[in-house]
């Protein structure tokens, strides 16, 4: 598998992504949530029957953006290799953001009680649009393989019912092809897909309804 399991919006800078735009309104963002408001553990379940255990996701709250940063440094590190271009992990612009701005919603995708990934969601708060979105999404290399991408992009979905939106490098087909199977798992049929072109870089864009 490779970084594959990532989703892009405009929040690579490069402003191709689904066009939503940051909006300001006074509403609680994630740092003053709960867990519970997410219906959401920060435990692990049990392996049982020699089966890995599921992953799960943690509110990454401001406190945790040591954490989140490294994770995020990874990543694009990793995207940079696998879809080339200029992925500056120490510009990424909109880290403040994820706890100031109503809407985004930091995760962790937890594995072993320990933070392996990363999953930032964007809810209609932020995008403006009335769809959730896929902002970034990253498992470590240590951790592939077994299921838990799949497993933890199915809870975000679920966490956020509506209708949602994300973007694929069509270069990486692996990554289209993952995120093609997970839409297709919590809509409960194919997601709508089309190809954007700008300046050459060329993105599968899913759409596709969770209830």
């Amino acid at each position: 598998m490779t970084p594959a399991k990532h989703a892009r919006s405009e929040e690579t800078g490069r402003a191709t992504g689904t066009g939503a735009q940051v909006v300001a309104t006074v509403t609680p963002t994630t740092s003053h949530r709960s867990n519970a408001f997410f219906g959401l553990s920060n435990t692990q379940h049990g392996e049982e029957d020699g089966q890995v255990a599921m992953a799960l996701l943690r509110p990454a709250e401001v406190g945790d953006r040591p954490a989140l940063e490294a994770l995020l440094y990874d990543y694009l590190t990793e995207l940079g290799g696998v879809v080339g271009g200029d992925w500056d992990p120490k510009a990424y612009p909109w880290i403040d953001q994820q706890w100031t701005e109503p809407g985004r919603h930091p995760f962790f995708i937890v594995s072993g009680g320990k933070p392996v990934g990363l999953a930032m969601a964007r809810c209609p708060l932020s995008t403006s649009s009335g769809l959730h979105q896929v902002a970034e999404f990253y498992l470590a290399p240590d951790h592939r393989g077994q299921g838990l991408a799949a497993r933890a992009a199915e809870e975000l979905f679920r966490t956020f019912p509506g209708s949602w939106e994300l973007t694929a490098h069509e270069e990486n087909p692996q990554a289209v092809a993952f995120w093609n199977r997970v839409a297709s798992a919590v809509a409960g049929t194919p997601p709508q897909t089309r190809v954007l072109d700008e300046d050459g870089e060329r993105r599968v864009h899913f759409t596709f309804q969770v209830v």
